[in-house]
């Protein structure tokens, strides 16, 4: 019996050997490396970064997407990524202690949560909590659909000693100088805004139903 010689694919045989992954050409890397130094330099804290540090950051940032009412990140836990938004918003919010009013007229003290700041594009958040392993100060959820670069706690550990400290250097505690004051303070503003939102939509159904008015029904229908 003559075998076939190796490496050669003979039908009904089994299927053919892979083929080596083709490599990125070194221009679609480049490119791809001076998109993101742009992006972590357009951070406030980044901006007078040498351009060799940028450089071993961008080379550990990822891209990726989340969609709108995502919790990239809660209060009092710590950060799983250091993230830098390309596009899109998200909420900040902080826990604040509030005495409710219950249906029954008692009082009961409950932990509600209140926004207290946005966070857009060229904007970083996580660098301290992830570096310290410190719980983060707020939490972060998604207003809108974002693409951020993030870096990883792991991909972290590639980073010399030099540049880790330039990170802790030039970072903060996100919002860590509001207080437990200003934070009810902040509730409190919006939510008497919120029952004052309630109010006027009451009181312009009343007026519409009142002048027999059928918003989707008769002429009103669309």
């Amino acid at each position: 019996m003559i075998l076939p010689p190796p490496h050669i694919f003979h039908w009904g045989a089994g299927a053919p050997p892979p083929a080596p992954p083709v490599p990125t050409p070194l221009h679609i890397i480049e490119h791809e490396i001076s998109e993101k130094i742009e992006l972590i330099q357009s951070c406030r804290a980044y901006k007078m970064w040498p351009r060799q540090s940028l450089q071993r950051l961008a080379e550990l940032l990822e891209w990726t997407k989340f969609p709108a009412n995502t919790v990239l990140v809660s209060e009092g836990f710590l950060c799983p990524f250091i993230v830098f938004i390309k596009n899109g918003e998200c909420h900040v919010l902080r826990e604040v202690r509030v005495n409710m009013m219950l249906p029954n007229g008692d009082k009961k003290w409950k932990r509600k949560q209140v926004v207290v700041g946005q966070m857009k594009a060229s904007e970083s958040f996580g660098e301290v909590s992830v570096l310290k392993s410190e719980p983060i100060t707020s939490s972060v959820v998604t207003a809108t659909q974002v693409e951020v670069g993030i870096i990883t706690l792991e991909k972290l550990q590639e980073l010399d000693e030099t540049t880790t400290s330039l990170l802790l250097q030039s970072n903060e505690r996100l919002y860590k100088t509001m207080t437990e004051d200003q934070i009810h303070d902040e509730y409190i503003s919006q939510e008497e805004k919120r029952q004052w939102n309630q109010f006027k939509q009451g009181v312009l159904e009343d007026s519409i139903f009142a002048k027999g008015i059928r918003p989707g029904r008769g002429k009103w229908a669309k």
